[in-house]
């Protein structure tokens, strides 16, 4: 199975790669959302005001079907530690800055070996 590389800040506020995940077992929609807001003016002309942040991230769904629930725990441990981290994809490079904020697992019950689906959400933030 393909993995994703893991990195977190060090003491002098780098990244290091320090684990893997593996590659989710579904697509991801990736989503940009504008925070301009369009208002209507007594002419009848329409304006747009565009505050300081242009746009916002939405939240990434992740999900995996493994027979392993090793996976649960690490995510739990980047919940509880308060933990941003930064995911880089294998092939192509792209990088998603954020935090895990949910996981939650099933058990797949009946299925030998045992098998878990996993489903985390991670919320993309912007950090330089």
């Amino acid at each position: 199975m393909s993995t994703w590389a893991i990195s977190t800040k060090d003491s002098n506020d780098n990244w290091q790669i320090t684990e893997t995940i593996p590659r989710p077992q579904e697509d991801l929609e990736d989503e940009l959302m504008s925070t301009q807001t369009k208002i209507n003016l007594a002419n009848g002309d329409i304006a747009y005001v565009n505050p300081e942040i242009n746009s916002i991230k939405q939240d990434l769904n992740f999900k995996w079907y493994l027979d392993d629930n090793t996976l649960r725990t690490q995510i739990r441990g980047y919940i509880d530690n308060l933990e941003d981290i930064k995911i880089t994809t294998h092939e192509s490079g792209i990088e998603f800055i954020g935090r895990f904020i949910s996981v939650k697992s099933r058990w797949l019950v009946g299925c030998a070996p045992d098998e878990f689906e996993i489903e985390a959400v991670f919320s993309q933030m912007d950090i330089t």
